[in-house]
């Protein structure tokens, strides 16, 4: 059995090929450096690159995410679940501690943490509740507010939530929001 013209120039074709797929491929990836090589990069020097020097970007980041200027938080719940007001009240109470501000907002389904025959769960290793942590910040002087949202859609009054809570005013919370030094917590 021998090999016809076209089987040698059908295989010459094939090796061709594969060999202008491997060159194309190596011009289109770049080249490792070898271990001895660094990767240098110029940068583009034009202001759509570097940031404005007065600008956050150019702190460090660990400037930038944990500034020195935070005077307190705002702490936003919205949520239904008793563990996650624990954890928000807990953390809230630990920012007062530090002798930082804090002003909390009960929205939505969060708004049932302010509720004076709410359902209260003791969580450990604290032995108490969302509500009672509320309710000792509260007689200590922060802000708590619940949404009107909360209150005109619900069968539920201010005289239903606990005593210190007031009703919000959205022109005062979104003055609380943009507040120099504030940071906001959601839950």
């Amino acid at each position: 059995m021998g090999y016809q013209d076209s089987d040698i120039l059908l295989y010459f074709i094939i090796i061709g090929i594969i060999i202008a797929v491997y060159i194309f491929k190596n011009k289109q990836s770049p080249k490792l450096p070898s271990k001895d090589q660094t990767i240098k990069r110029e940068m583009p020097e034009n202001d759509l690159v570097k940031p404005p020097e007065n600008t956050p970007l150019n702190q460090p980041l660990a400037q930038r995410m944990f500034p020195g200027d935070i005077n307190g938080v705002f702490v936003f719940v919205t949520a239904p679940d008793p563990q996650v007001h624990m954890m928000a009240m807990s953390l809230a109470m630990q920012v007062k501690a530090k002798g930082k501000s804090v002003r909390i907002l009960l929205c939505g389904p969060g708004g049932d943490l302010g509720l004076k025959n709410g359902n209260e769960i003791i969580f450990k290793p604290l032995d108490k509740s969302p509500q009672m942590i509320l309710k000792n910040m509260i007689q200590s002087g922060i802000k708590v507010e619940v949404c009107p949202f909360y209150i005109a859609n619900s069968e539920k009054t201010l005289a239903d939530l606990f005593d210190g809570i007031t009703m919000a005013k959205p022109e005062a919370v979104a003055d609380g929001l943009l507040e120099n030094g504030i940071k906001l917590f959601t839950f």
